[in-house]
């Protein structure tokens, strides 16, 4: 007797249902999309008992043609794919044909729809039995309606969740989803209560702000070859302890990535301290043979054919446009703060002068339009945070980290250039480890632009010839040592970054030294003069800042 059987197509539509269909956020997902792909800019969702009860998306798309809504709720039926190779081309939100079959095998199912020039119709499902198709009175779109979900599988019904958290899914899928397409118009009603009215936009940026309230955001679009990329970031003034916030979209359709999210987040690199987060929607548009949807019933999951390149891609778009940013910018383009005014402030280019003193090696900076004032120095707390006012706002600055950051800019600006060095009169020869030696040979160019002329000494030692004048004084050998150890705590492969962070931090200002107010004065100058005067080197933030308004209220002045 045979012990394998073909299954019945009930049950085999059920076990569809529980790949496609999890809980009632798949079934707005399917619809959600479904509609899209129809050409609609209107979409309505309304659900009850958090999606359980009911289920209904109503489209304006081109409908569906009455001899064609029997097989729409068919298994592998599709207006998509006429071949194989049309499988690996798919310009839609994919082709998997059992979506409306595992759906309406699960449960009180009817669809209704009208194409412009013919008459409207409707079909209804009843636990996976189709009725005969009836004439309807819908206006030109579609209009699905799901009841009693799963009542007919009571042990999927188990795995449910609160109607409260499968709405809250449903709701965080809509934001996601019409910050993507932020050209169509998306209602969402729960238990009759409008929760959710978005109008459609031309900005991307302006419905991420709607649905997140988040404003310190900019937007950047980026190409490369066949790959496209439209995003909404936080500045590295917004800082969150998970990577919940942090969405991915790939030709329109929402999708879960952790390799897209690892190359945004490598892309904070050094902006964001260890462990804190941004949040972000990327929206990519790449051709449909680069990618494969249909590795995962739900099309949550896809597979790149070239991930490396998509990587690579995004970690260097988002790195290289939160580089870019200027303070002086426009709100529109880089608004900091959380408030409707953007951070306003000019100071000059200034020349740098460097000279050294064989007596004292000195090293001096002159400031050339000390008489620029855009901010006014108000003094020093606890001999280590510099106060400042500017527009309205005072601004606390940590005078190390904010040090450290205008160090850090310049040793790596000026890394191409000629350092400042200080010949020894006898060469310092170290003892290394053999791994160290290694390193430190295929990157003897990357110390001499931090300052340090090194030679081969043999064995497991090398010499050291010329070393920076900040640290002529102090035991080079322990300094020299100190910059290899960091570079492998800090598990870097790039030898010069990590070089120049920790020289930046070893001769920054120190938390706890008096400045004078020159001293104060050209901290904060060149401080608003880097590429990102709000987190150090490391991450961390530099820059807290206060309201005219917040302070006054302290003082019922308000």
């Amino acid at each position: 007797m045979s012990e394998i059987r073909v299954l019945d197509q009930k049950i085999a539509n059920k076990i569809a249902a529980g790949e496609v269909v999890e809980r009632p956020y798949n079934v707005v997902k399917e619809l959600v999309e479904n509609s899209l792909d129809a050409g609609a800019d209107f979409i309505r969702v309304d659900i009850f008992d958090g999606g359980i009860g009911l289920v209904r998306v109503t489209d304006n798309g081109k409908g569906i043609l009455p001899e064609d809504l029997k097989n729409s709720v068919l298994r592998y039926s599709t207006s998509k794919i006429g071949s194989i190779e049309d499988v690996y081309r798919i310009n839609t939100f994919g082709f998997r044909g059992e979506a409306l079959a595992a759906i309406s095998s699960v449960s009180d199912f009817k669809i209704e729809s009208k194409r412009e020039g013919f008459e409207a119709y409707e079909l209804t499902v009843e636990w996976g039995k189709i009725g005969e198709l009836k004439p309807g009175c819908c206006q030109q779109g579609t209009i699905v309606t799901v009841k009693n979900l799963f009542e007919n599988v009571p042990a999927r019904r188990k795995f449910i969740k609160s109607f409260s958290a499968e709405q809250r899914e449903i709701v965080k899928f809509l934001k996601v989803f019409s910050i993507i397409n932020y050209n169509v118009d998306i209602e969402f009603y729960s238990d009759d209560k409008k929760i959710l009215s978005f109008t459609k936009y031309d900005s991307m940026k302006d419905r991420f702000i709607e649905c997140f309230g988040l404003k310190d955001v900019s937007y950047l679009v980026d190409k490369k070859d066949n790959i496209e990329l439209e995003c909404i970031l936080t500045l590295p003034g917004v800082q969150r302890n998970r990577k919940d916030m942090i969405f991915v979209g790939l030709n329109n359709r929402v999708i879960k990535d952790f390799s897209v999210m690892q190359a945004l987040i490598q892309g904070y690199y050094r902006k964001l301290p260890q462990n804190k987060y941004p949040a972000a929607v990327l929206s990519l548009k790449v051709k449909p043979e680069m990618v494969d949807v249909n590795v995962h019933p739900t099309k949550m999951n896809v597979k790149f054919f070239d991930d490396r390149e998509i990587f690579s891609t995004v970690s260097r778009a988002v790195s290289n446009h939160l580089g870019s940013l200027k303070l002086n910018e426009s709100k529109e383009n880089y608004s900091y703060d959380i408030s409707d005014d953007s951070i306003k402030y000019v100071v000059e280019e200034k020349r740098t002068v460097y000279s050294v003193n064989i007596d004292n090696l000195f090293e001096t900076e002159e400031i050339q339009n000390e008489s620029v004032n855009e901010f006014k120095i108000i003094g020093q707390i606890f001999d280590s945070v510099i106060l400042v006012e500017i527009d309205s706002e005072l601004y606390f600055i940590d005078q190390h980290i904010a040090h450290e950051r205008v160090l850090y800019e310049k040793f790596i600006s000026e890394a191409e250039k000629t350092s400042i060095k200080i010949k020894l009169v006898e060469p310092v020869v170290i003892e290394v480890l053999e791994e160290d030696k290694e390193i430190i040979i295929k990157n003897i160019k990357n110390f001499e632009k931090i300052g340090f002329d090194l030679e081969d000494f043999g064995g497991n030692f090398v010499s050291v010839l010329s070393v920076p004048t900040s640290i002529v004084h102090k035991n080079i050998e322990n300094e020299f040592m100190e910059l290899i150890n960091e570079f492998h705590k800090n598990k870097n492969e790039n030898l010069l970054d990590s070089l120049s962070i920790t020289m930046a931090c070893k001769t920054a200002i120190k938390a706890g030294e008096k400045l004078t107010d020159y001293e104060m004065k050209k901290v904060v100058s060149e401080l608003f003069q880097t590429k990102n005067p709000f987190t150090c080197p490391h991450g961390r933030p530099i820059i807290y800042k206060m309201s005219k308004e917040e302070i006054f209220k302290k003082f019922h002045r308000l």
